[in-house]
């Protein structure tokens, strides 16, 4: 009996195996993408095979370009101003029974901060981009093959047509990959076992955030429109909540001992987001802590669960250790704290 095999072209195979990352450009890349955007520190990309409906889905890290200046103050400023703040917002909106604050309230907040603000704002660059896209095209680019002379990149590889031929794999062909099993944090746990969920309990959590906003006697105006995006009108305006009569400890005592803490926790969470404590907030919050009828070491264990929350929003995984601890140290939390936080940060991506 004879065997007859079919042999790739040479010299593709030979380029295909040698061909690096470094020698990938996103100009010979571009025209095989289909979709892309950004999430978190990661570019997701699909590519597609020329002429075919077959694409392929891959992610890209982000990978930040150091600039002359303070690193880390870019990165607190840029960050407090737009995505820390309106995530907490959606959280804290989340516990008065909205799962998502409205398009235009939080278009309004951002279009509130000052042109400086407006260049902090700025989020990974062109180049930066790019440079994600490539990665990301690094980990698919088997399943395509080079045109050396032409300088582009084509239809599937000869080597995967000659594997699918002889009924090799196609698995991950037009697929996106499987989604990994949520690993909630303690903060997360703590909003999910002990939500905000009736009338009275987010009365209370509305009169709380407005005493904690006017705490050192003056709102911000950035501040203020972060209130009025995260309380609903229905509960009254963030003035008109702070004018009204301070939280008894009769009125903390008819909560359940789980909604108290998420609501210390919350307030917590609203004093640290742009990463500074402010004495005025934490002396009304131990004030709280005190009508909660928290234990102290309770109180402590969710000061730091919130501000652990706050230090990971800021967290990207090329961030240096002496930038994470200099971004540590402005909420309060030790070195050992912080390493610990991006650590377990990390396991959950």
């Amino acid at each position: 009996m004879c065997f007859i095999s079919v042999i790739p072209n040479a010299s593709t195979l030979k380029f295909q195996y040698s061909m690096r990352k470094t020698d990938i450009t996103y100009e010979s890349i571009e025209p095989l993408i289909r979709e892309q955007y950004e999430e978190r520190n990661q570019v997701v990309v699909v590519f597609g095979v020329p002429g075919s409906d077959e694409t392929y889905e891959a992610k890209g890290r982000v990978k930040k370009e150091r600039t002359v200046g303070n690193q880390v103050k870019r990165q607190v400023q840029r960050r407090a101003s737009s995505e820390v703040r309106r995530q907490a917002s959606r959280m804290v909106r989340g516990m008065f029974g909205s799962s998502m604050v409205g398009r235009i309230a939080r278009q309004a907040t951002t279009t509130a901060l000052n042109q400086q603000s407006r260049d902090m704002l700025q989020g990974p660059s062109k180049s930066e981009i790019r440079g994600a896209v490539v990665d990301a095209f690094s980990k698919v680019m088997r399943h395509f093959s080079y045109d050396e002379a032409k300088g582009t990149w084509g239809e599937k590889s000869m080597v995967e047509a000659s594997e699918g031929r002889s009924g090799g794999s196609a698995a991950g062909r037009n697929k996106r990959p499987a989604k990994k099993e949520t690993v909630l944090s303690p903060f997360q746990q703590q909003l999910r076992t002990s939500p905000v969920r009736t009338r009275y309990e987010r009365d209370i959590l509305a009169r709380f955030l407005a005493k904690l906003a006017y705490a050192d006697g003056n709102i911000a105006g950035e501040e203020l429109d972060f209130f009025k995006d995260s309380i609903p009108k229905s509960f009254g305006s963030v003035e008109e909540l702070a004018e009204k009569d301070d939280i008894s400890r009769i009125e903390a005592e008819e909560l359940k001992e789980g909604t108290r803490e998420t609501i210390f926790l919350l307030g917590w969470v609203i004093s640290t987001i742009d990463m500074e404590i402010n004495q005025a907030e934490v002396n009304l919050l131990n004030e709280h802590a005190a009508k909660f009828n928290l234990p102290g070491e309770r109180a402590e264990e969710l000061s730091k669960m919130a501000r652990v929350y706050v230090l990971e929003n800021y967290l990207d995984e090329e961030m240096s250790r002496s930038e994470l601890f200099e971004l540590a140290g402005k909420v309060g939390l030790t070195d050992d704290d912080a390493e610990r936080a991006k650590i377990a940060w990390m396991k959950r991506q």
